[in-house]
């Protein structure tokens, strides 16, 4: 019978450590990774609001595709400055946290799906003009053509008879936005999902499709629900294993030193990322060599490592520092029992006492009596 209380309290014991060490993880990542407002701020800190455009079309096959129009006047970088005059860092960043927050709202199940509209074609009439403005000076240095048939639209060499330069400008730039897809119909999470399949063909796979999305979704939206049981699990766990315990106050004194090693060891740990997450490279830890790795996920993670190792440390040192006053004054009292028995030479401590809030009495030694020992 004691066998199986010992192993019962050794096990709610574990229990109690596990539900520490999740409710701490759990909380650090419901403050950080979690939060949307923390999330934009990382993003914004980071500076890949500026050159995250630039980013997408060298790492996009089809933005690629549309940028090489074959023309010596409209060319890919022409195309890129026009585009990045119309889409500026602050719109980008407009439109991400759009993104961002469709996606929130769907991992907290306040949505069923992803859900979020980016309005480009609204932007055309603005790239139109910006691309114009690109062109006019180019156009400025060609000749005129001896007849409007002589004039190439696609890859002009002259400029036709009676149009000016800004004429001819605006003209080629208002084809090159109605040939654009970024135009012609607005960003959604479906559309970004067509764009990130592999097989770069349009279909109908959704963003929440996946079993892993699915998983995910449904553990964040449950989050809250785990951030309140995991404490009354800790607690109602570390009572029953005292209480099961043959020595509770022994037993309730070794539960607090381990969890309070534990938690040591975790703050350290984030106090560990939090001061090399500012500084190490990706390079290191992976063989991807990508502008999309240096430019965009590197900086964020600079950000984003320091700022989860601090809230680790935050958190596991203010439940550390609970169970340290916990096992400091259990400790205390445990001494004060072993010192009021060395008290009592004369009396038998009860046999209830020490089983039920520390440990066996001490032996009680006795001075050897003169009589019975005469001196020689």
């Amino acid at each position: 019978m004691y066998f199986l209380r010992a192993l019962l309290a050794s096990l709610l014991g574990l229990v109690c450590t596990l539900a520490v060490s999740a409710y701490v993880t759990l909380q650090t990542l419901n403050t950080t990774v979690l939060d949307r407002t923390e999330v934009k701020s990382w993003l914004d800190k980071s500076g890949v609001y500026n050159n995250l455009l630039n980013t997408t079309l060298a790492n996009n096959q089809a933005a690629q595709n549309e940028l090489n129009t074959g023309s010596s006047i409209v060319s890919s970088d022409s195309l890129k400055t026009g585009l990045n005059q119309t889409f500026t860092p602050s719109y980008v960043k407009q439109a991400a946290e759009k993104a961002i927050d469709g996606t929130y709202d769907w991992l907290t199940g306040s949505t069923s799906t992803i859900s979020f509209e980016i309005n480009t074609p609204a932007q055309k009439d603005a790239f139109i003009s910006n691309l114009s403005a690109a062109l006019e000076p180019q156009l400025a240095q060609l000749p005129r053509c001896t007849s409007t048939a002589q004039f190439n639209a696609s890859d002009p060499t002259c400029l036709p008879p009676g149009t000016t330069a800004k004429e001819a400008a605006n003209e080629l730039a208002t084809d090159v936005a109605n040939q654009n897809s970024v135009f012609r119909q607005p960003i959604t999470a479906a559309t970004a999902a067509q764009s990130t399949a592999n097989s770069g063909t349009p279909s109908n796979t959704s963003l929440t499709s996946n079993p892993t999305a699915q998983r995910a979704q449904s553990l964040v939206s449950s989050l809250g629900q785990w951030l309140l049981w995991l404490p009354i699990i800790v607690i109602v766990s570390g009572c029953l294993m005292v209480l099961l315990s043959r020595y509770k106050l022994r037993a309730a004194k070794h539960l607090a030193a381990r969890l309070t090693v534990g938690l040591a060891l975790t703050c350290a740990i984030g106090l560990l990322i939090a001061t090399i997450g500012r500084t190490f490279s990706l390079k290191d830890f992976t063989s991807a060599n990508s502008t999309i790795m240096s430019q965009v996920v590197e900086p964020v993670v600079h950000q984003a490592a320091p700022a989860i190792g601090a809230r680790l440390a935050l958190v596991s040192g203010i439940i550390g520092a609970v169970t340290l006053i916990a096992w400091i004054v259990l400790l205390i009292i445990k001494r004060k029992f072993e010192r009021n028995a060395l008290l009592k030479p004369d009396e038998t401590l009860p046999t209830d006492d020490p089983t039920t809030l520390g440990e066996p009495a001490p032996a009680k030694t006795t001075e050897p009596n003169d009589a019975s020992h005469p001196k020689p």
